[in-house]
């Protein structure tokens, strides 16, 4: 992992921030994950994903990053899709489109889930 920016104009209106004053969002990039082909279709890169954004949601508590990316393979779209990631329209052309996930739902659903377990 390493760190990221990602424009303010690429991330879909629904995971902005609300008056954001900045050109760019500091992010998070997973920047190498690979699965051997012996291993593909078994959930280990789904696992290395979840897991990454274990490690990006304790480290943007350090460093204050909303969002993680990557830069997909083309093949790869659909799979990091299923995991929530969104491409951003303005590098769907390239190689290697840029993909970005907004951890804020993930963080309230850890909130709530915590404040329920509070209550029992």
């Amino acid at each position: 992992m390493v760190a990221d920016t990602i424009e303010v104009q690429a991330i879909n209106e629904y995971d902005s921030v609300d008056g954001y004053p900045y050109r760019k969002y500091p992010s998070i990039k997973i920047a190498r994950l690979a699965v051997d082909k012996e291993y593909e279709r078994n959930g280990f890169g789904r696992f290395s994903v979840l897991a990454a954004i274990g490690i990006a949601m304790s480290v943007s508590e350090i460093i204050g990053c909303r969002y993680l990316t990557v830069d997909s393979k083309l093949e790869s779209i659909t799979f990091y899709e299923k995991l929530g990631f969104g491409v951003v329209e303005k590098y769907r052309s390239n190689d290697y489109p840029k993909m970005y996930l907004d951890m804020h739902p993930i963080f309230k659903m850890m909130e709530q889930s915590e404040t329920k377990d509070l209550d029992r």
